[in-house]
């Protein structure tokens, strides 16, 4: 009876191990990206080297490559995207990470659709390509659930171009 019990326990413990194993993610999908939250402690891609300034192979500064270390967002960028996006309820707005998340929103004359809108800027130079935005968007069914469908294909396009006109009107009033 001890035997049986011994090996019991033996083939409770692999399996309790192999859960355990299992459970720690090894065959799992690893992605690439930061979140908001490690971006903003331990800063993005491109902030900081491995050893400082020092540099092993003897490589130099690239051009236009900033000494500015950590996260940057444009002023100008963030004031114009928080403007255009002003009739949203925002979620968040962080300004160090440069992530602005609405909120959902319908309109009043089509409350069986509403959408919402992420916006994320990069860097510090005011560059069509520094500014992101992402557009949710669902309809209401007959049964009243909310079911995800594609937006416009330029939605997210028109909101980036308004944000760059918005920042360049910024950008003249603040000159003059």
């Amino acid at each position: 009876m001890g035997s049986v019990m011994t090996d019991f326990l033996k083939l409770l413990f692999l399996i309790l191990t192999v859960t355990f194993v299992a459970s720690c993610g090894l065959g799992g999908v690893v992605e690439d990206q930061q979140s908001p939250e490690d971006r903003l402690k331990y800063g993005g891609p491109n902030s900081g080297k491995l050893f400082g300034d020092i540099t092993i192979w003897g490589g130099k500064k690239k051009e236009g490559e900033s000494e500015q270390r950590g996260l940057s967002v444009n002023a100008v960028a963030w004031k114009a995207t928080l403007d255009v996006l002003s009739f949203l309820p925002l979620v968040s707005a962080d300004p160090f990470s440069g992530i602005i998340i609405t909120d959902w929103y319908s309109e009043d004359d089509h409350q069986d659709e509403r959408f919402k809108i992420n916006a994320f800027i990069e860097g510090g130079a005011l560059r069509a390509d520094s500014i992101k935005v992402s557009v949710f968007k669902q309809v209401k069914s007959d049964s009243g659930d909310w079911l995800v469908v594609d937006p416009d294909a330029d939605s997210a396009r028109k909101i980036e171009n308004a944000i760059l006109q918005r920042a360049r009107e910024i950008k003249i009033k603040n000159k003059s």
